[in-house]
């Protein structure tokens, strides 16, 4: 959407392809989290300034490269988001494995007690803990690292600002954080636990759903379809790997 409003401001004729029945992506389902319901003012603003400067707009489309080639565009950005890095560990493709957009959209019944593991040292693993806490349901937050979102911490060791009323809504809403811990197996509703440095196993029982808040890969496939077919082609990827590193690019070929 910045990217369409610049491009309009410099003059160029401007269509958005949209996917989805509403622009915004997954600043939509961030915002429906407790705290976070401001960040959709972005949307509203560039869906505003989309609007004031003539930009077309064609939703509930998926671009294709048949499409995008008969428009005949001189330039081209791809800007196709991302899917969710599912960790795949034993067992887990018998059971209720979910991604955190799947929880925050409401897509999946999560149930009563549920697991949300991050590995990222991002905020979405909290994020979504926070959510299903706040609805009732009992969560057990699992990180792999030395804390939640150990990546957002600041020099001194301190969480930083962007979050200083998480931690006692976690607490309030009865959430258990266990650091250093990884998910080692999954047998229906029995998830197996595993300290990353001891390597002692502990078992959680009655477990309805697991969210892996794990990171996220880049949907590249329009972007490498169209090298070559188009003048000028752009990829603006944002990629969260396991492990806290994050990249985001603009690429030109």
């Amino acid at each position: 959407m910045e990217a369409a409003r610049v491009a309009a401001l410099r003059g160029h004729d401007v269509t958005i392809y949209e996917k989805n029945h509403e622009l915004g992506g997954q600043i939509n389902i961030l915002s429906k989290a407790p705290g976070r319901e401001e960040f959709n003012q972005v949307t509203r603003f560039l869906s505003n300034q989309i609007q004031k400067l003539g930009i077309k707009v064609k939703l509930g489309t998926e671009a294709s490269t048949e499409s995008i080639i008969k428009e005949r565009p001189d330039a081209v950005i791809v800007a196709t988001g991302s899917r969710p890095y599912v960790e795949l560990v034993p067992g887990a493709a018998t059971s209720k494995v979910i991604s955190p957009s799947q929880a925050l959209n409401g897509e999946v019944n999560v149930g009563n007690r549920a697991i949300v593991y991050e590995c990222t040292g991002d905020q979405e693993g909290y994020t979504t803990a926070d959510f299903l806490g706040e609805k009732g349901v009992h969560v057990e937050l699992l990180t792999s690292q030395v804390s939640v979102a150990a990546g957002l911490m600041a020099p001194a060791g301190m969480i930083t600002s962007r979050n200083p009323m998480i931690w006692q809504r976690l607490r309030k809403n009865g959430v258990n954080i266990k650091e250093h811990t990884k998910i080692k197996q999954i047998s229906g509703r029995k998830v197996t636990l595993v300290d990353v440095w001891s390597g002692e196993e502990s078992v959680l029982d009655d477990i309805d759903t697991v969210v892996m808040a794990t990171g996220y890969l880049p949907n590249s496939s329009l972007y490498k379809s169209l090298q070559g077919k188009v003048k000028d082609l752009y990829a603006i990827e944002i990629v969260l790997f396991p492990g806290g590193f994050r990249m985001r690019s603009t690429t030109h070929i």
